[in-house]
């Protein structure tokens, strides 16, 4: 059915197609560009919250130590809180 078409009706018709397949990449180029981006920095906010947590798991393993050494129940708070306030 092709060879029934005029080579000049074929070109007229590949041009706007040409043009539509470009259009389409280009703007899924785009897309994915711009999701890789977005990508990038919610694994660098995970990261930074990850080693945020790891700096508070610290600090908790640290002052229940504080306590323990002091000699007093880790899991009694009222008296984790009375050390605390003693301290600042």
């Amino acid at each position: 059915m092709a060879k029934d078409i005029h080579p000049i009706d074929q070109i007229e018709l590949h041009k706007p197609t040409g043009e539509m397949v470009y259009s389409t990449l280009a703007n899924k180029a785009i897309a994915a560009h711009q999701h890789q981006n977005s990508l990038n920095s919610i694994s660098t906010q995970f990261q930074l919250e990850k080693a945020s947590s790891q700096a508070k798991d610290t600090r908790i393993k640290s002052a229940e130590d504080l306590v323990i050494e002091l000699g007093h129940d880790p899991m009694d708070v009222k008296a984790a809180e009375k050390l605390i306030k003693k301290k600042k």
